[in-house]
């Protein structure tokens, strides 16, 4: 197997078992809706505690004191939305965005072992699995 080949293994894997987020990890939360751009949404900078979410055209899109609210709207924001649900209790919020963040490190941690055992080094895992992560829009932040 060369490197190609994982790659496409791998998209392909987490490509067919991702979860749908948010809404395969809200279950039977209380939420409230929010409005998305449709567009690309990165992270901006921290400024004394507030978190900026910034469109493709650096632009404010919305500024949050909280850390995992941030990720959350990113993470939601994958396939360009035009609205989500958000958790309405920050403690929620946070379980969410954990339970999924632990979806994907454990894709991490399979495909590491497994790299591992095709290519019997890790030298060039991290460019490899961000590639993967890359060409499916996932990031962890």
């Amino acid at each position: 197997m060369d490197v190609k080949e994982f790659k496409n293994k791998w998209i392909g894997r987490i490509s067919s078992e991702l979860k749908d987020f948010p809404d395969e990890f809200l279950n039977s939360i209380e939420t409230k809706e929010m409005a998305l751009p449709g567009t690309l949404l990165m992270p901006g900078a921290e400024l004394f505690g507030h978190f900026e979410i910034l469109d493709a055209d650096s632009n404010l899109f919305v500024q949050t004191e909280s850390k995992a609210k941030m990720k959350y709207i990113l993470y939601a924001n994958r396939n360009k939305s035009r609205k989500i649900h958000v958790p309405v209790l920050e403690k929620e919020l946070e379980e969410v965005v954990r339970r999924y963040e632990k979806h994907l490190y454990g894709f991490l941690k399979e495909m590491k072992k497994d790299y591992e055992n095709n290519f019997r080094s890790l030298k060039k895992f991290n460019e490899v699995s961000t590639a993967i992560f890359n060409s499916l829009n996932l990031h962890l932040f």
